[in-house]
């Protein structure tokens, strides 16, 4: 039901909710085109959907040669969950695009744009923060490279700092998200968690909620890890694995968020594994070390 939040965000002030306003907007301009605002909110997926190809192909070719690149792509755009989310109300397609630019633009060191446009990507999606901050961190640390991570971070700031103003003025407190509240306590059972909310029960605290997350971490990781096996296919999580056990290369910084993302106290749904396809796909083929031509950046030790 998320796709009514994101249609109405900008109709009605009370739709706006925890949502972030990059897919909305997107959606307030198609509809300068098409009336139909559920038309235009799939209009919006369909586009990004098609151009994802792009950054993708791009991606690959950071690692892979050009038909090795082409058949990574392949892969990834023609999965089955790839083509149902790329034609609805969501905004997975969109953010997917983004980060996969995002990539290919830090691969290319394009430090101004690598940091608009992953900016962009947190305006979609708050979880970009956290692909972003490990890109950051590696070329601080690993890289020494202060001025990427300067420049980069200016970059970011540029669109995410009146997002960030705004929310510190609905919200009355300095957050990146208010989706923060998605830590929280979880029952399996989506009755349980709608009865909860319907009850005005005391808050509880912060420490209570954080002992829950782990305690239910197991439970959760398995949920996320079987729609994985079933929705990008297990020869190719397997695949990807194994190459990324191999390569050890940054490309690698795509996949913590899914380790993540089980603290979280929201449903399983199989929508969250769809960033982490186009990053397996390039893995699965098992990419080698990059063209003459390109970006070489060393293997990480692990």
């Amino acid at each position: 039901w998320d796709g009514a939040y994101y249609i109405n965000y900008f109709l009605n002030k009370d739709w706006q909710s925890v949502f972030p306003p990059g897919y909305p907007i997107l959606i307030a301009i198609m509809r300068s085109f098409i009336e139909d605002e559920v038309l235009a909110s799939q209009y919006v997926s369909v586009i990004f959907g098609s151009f994802l190809t792009i950054p993708l192909y791009g991606l690959a070719r950071q690692f892979l040669k050009p038909w090795f690149a082409l058949t990574a792509t392949i892969i990834c755009v023609f999965n089955p969950l790839m083509i149902r989310y790329g034609a609805i109300s969501m905004s997975e397609v969109l953010f997917i695009f983004l980060l996969v630019l995002s990539f290919y633009l830090y691969f290319k060191r394009q430090h101004v744009l690598f940091g608009l446009i992953m900016s962009l990507a947190y305006l979609t999606r708050p979880e970009a923060l956290v692909f972003f901050g490990l890109l950051l961190l590696y070329d601080l640390v690993i890289k020494r490279n202060v001025r990427f991570v300067l420049i980069s971070a200016s970059g970011f700031l540029i669109l995410a700092a009146p997002s960030i103003g705004y929310l510190r003025v609905e919200t009355g407190v300095w957050t990146l998200s208010p989706k923060t509240e998605n830590i929280r306590m979880w029952e399996k059972d989506w009755r349980l968690n709608v009865a909860q909310e319907r009850l005005k029960q005391e808050k509880i605290s912060t420490t209570k909620v954080i002992e829950e997350s782990f305690k239910q971490y197991p439970d959760r990781f398995t949920r996320h890890t079987s729609n994985l096996l079933e929705f990008a296919g297990i020869p190719l999580v397997l695949g990807g694995v194994y190459g990324i056990l191999k390569q050890k290369n940054p490309l690698i910084f795509a996949f913590p968020m899914f380790f993540f993302l089980p603290f979280f106290g929201i449903s399983p749904f199989q929508r969250f594994i769809l960033p982490y396809i186009p990053f397996l796909s390039i893995f699965f083929i098992d990419p080698q070390n990059p063209p003459s031509r390109n970006f070489r950046y060393p293997k990480i030790d692990i």
